[in-house]
């Protein structure tokens, strides 16, 4: 074969891997729904810093559901990561944990061990949302051998996803041509659940009467896989001189009997253990409004509270020496203060008074829109009037017949616009990212005309008393549109549920 052939060769087969590379991205699944972000929780992973982590976190959906190491950090200095997936198998975490560790070395590795019971096979597309975004390497490599030695499933598909998707063309959408990375991701493995499906009282009490050490139930074995990939991930740990722990979030799916048998296996291998299903009363969790799935995992508002007890959990039981970059730490800071803005926007809809609602305004994230058509009326009082004085507002108090019309905007503390007079209040727009916001507010003779207008969505906010929208810079979205009527007595504040951006709903 002449030269010039050789180079033809090679040319076509370069060609030929980087058409296979391309198309093999734009038809795999992306599984990167807002809820939970499977591609991009494994894709952040590889960009972090290197041997920036103080505790990396292993385990099923429960570990991200329940745990944020923004959290974490922001009450305790610990970093940390979620390197996790849904329905991960105890097998599964243990080769996440082999190759965490060629990037990472954590002080504390934690293995939640909410799937430790189970010896049951997953499915295909749990599967492949646990393995496909996983760099090639020596570790994915054997991840596919054992799975499809126990699951019968395919490995050359595996190998080579695009024998597996290559009938997708029919179903792909924008998303699947977003090959880029997300560089705007900040959640360190964290999903957010950003729902509340309450657990059934009955199931409530039944949790809340659990007691250690006064089983009726025979306690079950945990069986051979699990007690292989834990012992390995230990084993792991120990030749990094890693400490290694066992610990179980909250979860009405969980058991005194399950608790029993996961400490009795982690005392007869020398495994610190922590249930915390245990710690109820000092978690506090509320599984009437904690809970995204009727008490099996936890949303945004039980993680934080988890997690603030695990981080002082591990403050009290570990040592840190935190290794990050200058730069690093003032991302994490931030992050921080993005997720709490998350929290923040979550619990906006609950809050029925005007004076604290008015106080929770102050975010630095949201962009918040305020109308009064016609008049405040006699039951807006001086400390509410105070609390929006604070934000800079001058919202009018008048029992004028007519009354007046008033609009403003904050972005932040920031008031940008406002306006108060008779007729109608229209203020100027005001554009942050891609949306413009407009506010517009009638008197009572024109109180139809009155309405907020965020990018291309509308919102009739001309009920009597304050009407206020608020936008969340972070999600991108309206979070809340209330009513607050203080032309009456005791009339209760109207939430017009705006719904956030859904998750996956289940894992």
């Amino acid at each position: 074969m002449t030269r010039k052939n050789v180079i033809k060769l090679i040319s076509a087969s370069l060609i030929f891997i980087i058409i296979f590379g391309i198309l093999t991205a734009v038809l795999e699944p992306k599984w990167n729904y807002y809820g939970n972000q499977t591609q991009t929780r494994v894709q952040a992973f590889y960009r972090q810093e290197k041997d920036s982590h103080d505790v990396i976190y292993l385990g099923s959906s429960f570990s991200y559901c329940g745990i944020s190491p923004l959290k974490i950090w922001e009450e305790q200095g610990i970093s940390g990561y979620v390197f996790s997936n849904p329905a991960q198998k105890a097998w599964i975490s243990a080769y996440y944990l082999e190759e965490a560790l060629k990037y990472q070395t954590p002080e504390v590795v934690i293995y939640e061990a909410g799937a430790i019971l189970d010896e049951e096979e997953t499915d295909e597309g749990h599967n492949r949302k646990n393995i496909d975004y996983l760099r090639w390497s020596p570790t994915k490599l054997k991840a596919i051998m054992t799975v499809c030695k126990n699951t019968g499933e395919s490995k050359k598909e595996y190998l080579f996803p695009l024998l597996r998707f290559h009938s997708r063309w029919s179903d792909l959408d924008q998303s699947d041509f977003h090959l880029a990375w997300d560089s705007s991701y900040y959640l360190m493995g964290t999903a957010l659940k950003l729902t509340t499906r309450p657990a059934s009282k009955k199931n409530i009490a039944k949790y809340e009467a659990w007691q250690p050490g006064t089983m009726e139930t025979q306690k079950s074995d945990i069986g051979p896989k699990c007690t292989d990939a834990v012992l390995q991930m230990k084993k792991l740990c120990q030749e990094k001189g890693i400490k290694f722990q066992l610990v179980r979030m909250p979860s009405m799916q969980w058991s005194p009997e399950a608790g029993e048998t996961v400490q009795q296996f982690a005392d007869e291998n020398q495994i610190p253990f922590l249930d915390m299903n245990l710690h109820r009363e000092e978690i506090g969790v509320n599984w009437r409004t904690d809970t995204h799935d009727k008490g099996m995992h936890l949303n945004i508002l039980g993680c934080e509270k988890a997690s603030s007890f695990l981080g002082k959990y591990l403050k009290e039981n570990y040592k840190f020496e935190t290794k990050m970059s200058d730069d690093n730490r003032k991302f994490w800071d931030a992050s921080a203060v993005k997720f709490n803005s998350l929290v923040e926007s979550y619990t906006l809809p609950v809050i029925k008074d005007c004076e604290d609602y008015a106080r929770a305004l102050g975010n630095e994230d949201f962009i918040t829109a305020v109308t009064v058509c016609g008049t405040t009326g006699s039951y807006f009082t001086d400390r509410q009037r105070q609390a929006f004085s604070e934000l800079g507002l001058k919202v009018p108090k008048t029992d004028a017949e007519k009354g007046t019309a008033y609009s403003a905007l904050l972005d932040g503390k920031k008031v940008v616009r406002e306006k108060t007079k008779a007729g109608v209040a229209k203020t100027k727009p005001y554009t942050w990212g891609e949306d413009t916001f407009w506010v517009v507010s009638g008197d009572l003779s024109h109180s139809g005309k009155t309405l907020v207008t965020v990018g291309e969505n509308e919102y009739k906010v001309n009920k009597p008393g304050l009407n206020i929208v608020v936008y969340d810079k972070t999600l991108g979205q309206v979070v809340d549109v209330v009513n607050f009527d203080t032309t009456q007595e005791g009339v209760p504040a109207k939430h017009v549920k705006q719904p956030l951006i859904e998750d996956d709903g289940g894992e």
